[in-house]
């Protein structure tokens, strides 16, 4: 760890925060080529959390709807457990 280190308050649905990091950190972990660095930076009244990695990126205009919310899933769309 580098840095400054600082206490960083976030109001979030908490789900739906760990799910969004933890697919975020996976998909790095399986794709990287090299280090994996996570990151927390205060922004003013903000917080940004940064997992960055050397792996092949996202496709194209992925990221502009990556974190949108989605409905339930329903017996016509299942979800898959992660492999």
């Amino acid at each position: 760890m580098t840095g400054d280190t600082y206490r960083l308050h976030v109001e979030a649905d908490t789900v739906q925060l760990v799910q969004d990091l933890w697919n975020l950190v996976e998909n790095a972990l399986r794709y990287a080529t090299g280090d994996v660095t996570l990151r927390a930076e205060r922004r003013s009244d903000t917080a940004e959390l940064h997992v960055e990695d050397e792996g092949p990126g996202f496709p194209e205009g992925f990221l502009a709807v990556a974190f949108e919310s989605s409905p339930a899933p329903t017996a016509a769309v299942p979800r898959r457990a992660p492999a």
